[in-house]
């Protein structure tokens, strides 16, 4: 068996010549694989999340469907005030039943108990500490309130909830 000879020089063939094949030019292909390709570059933190691109790629097709739905235009008659209150949970009743716990009647049908001991911490919600001021609750703007400016978002409650009814 022959062996191929290897020079570190020797890399053109014999019948060419440098000078027949034009300018070398650095990047010359970079703007045409610019735009032809889908090249993203993944921050070291998100890279540890998503180890392959077929992970890349199933994480990106599951947000597809969401963000299709969403940007879709709506019609004046999808807007109308009866719909947007059906898509909305809203806290209707509330009353104080013992310690910290708040029985709460939902728009969607749904009443039942929440215990909010655990909750109540921060400058916030550490003031409803005091039994007395967490017995000053009341419902305004659609959820649970209380005088110092403390709320609870409704869906935050409503995942809470000890069904009773």
């Amino acid at each position: 068996m022959k062996k191929v000879k290897s020079e570190a020089n020797d890399w053109l063939r014999p019948e060419y010549k440098r000078s027949d094949l034009g300018p070398i030019v650095r990047g010359k292909y970079a703007r045409r694989m610019a735009a032809e390709s889908n090249v993203v570059v993944i921050e070291p933190a998100v890279s540890k999340a998503f180890p392959n691109e077929a992970s890349v790629n199933a994480a990106l097709r599951g947000l597809l469907k969401p963000a299709k739905s969403s940007t879709r235009p709506t019609t004046r008659s999808t807007r109308t005030r009866a719909k947007a209150e059906a898509m909305f949970l809203h806290v209707l009743e509330a009353r104080h039943v013992r310690d910290y716990v708040v029985w709460l009647q939902f728009s969607d049908g749904v009443a039942g108990e929440v215990d909010l001991s655990a909750e109540l911490d921060g400058p916030i919600f550490g003031p409803l500490r005091d039994i007395e001021q967490f017995k000053r609750l009341s419902v305004s703007y659609h959820t649970l309130t209380w005088p110092n400016g403390a709320d609870f978002a409704p869906e935050f409650l409503r995942e809470r909830i000890a069904v009773t009814v």
